[in-house]
């Protein structure tokens, strides 16, 4: 009996829990992507962690503040992503920003899906892939803003 439990969690197991939707963080994908899409894939992917914080933190009592940067910078990104979309694909930027709104709700759907993964990995939603894009966006609003 104890050999068939143990075989049936080593046959279910690999099913229980899934890929992260993210192969690569951002850095990575960046080494090997250039032009103008990735670069509004990769506002596409910071407004969308960005988001994801925001949906955590504006949950938490007293967190109001500090979830409000996220959404500045969630939102930032998606026009940032929407003027680029804009140029490149020759319509106006209105239908642009609605599609990268559409993306970024996407993109905080995916990263709240790869938080929950990695909470069940080791215990902490932001690490991981999550982490990392989130330290990578903050930066890239940093230098954005300077300009």
């Amino acid at each position: 009996m104890k050999k068939v439990i143990i075989t049936t969690i080593l046959i279910l197991f690999p099913f229980s829990s899934f890929a992260l939707n993210f192969n690569q963080n951002i850095t990575k994908y960046m080494a090997n992507n250039k032009g103008a899409t990735s670069d509004i894939y990769i506002f596409n992917r910071c407004s969308g962690v960005a988001g994801y914080l925001y949906s955590m933190l504006n949950r938490e009592p007293g967190k109001e503040n500090t979830a409000n940067i996220y959404l500045r910078v969630s939102t930032l990104m998606t026009d940032r992503a929407a003027i680029l979309y804009s140029k490149h694909s020759k319509i106006n930027y209105n239908k642009s920003i609605d599609e990268n709104m559409k993306r970024a709700a996407k993109m905080t759907r995916l990263y709240a899906e790869d938080a929950k993964e990695m909470f069940y990995k080791n215990g902490s939603y932001i690490s991981g892939i999550v982490k990392d894009d989130l330290n990578f966006c903050i930066g890239l609003e940093k230098e954005l803003g300077k300009k």
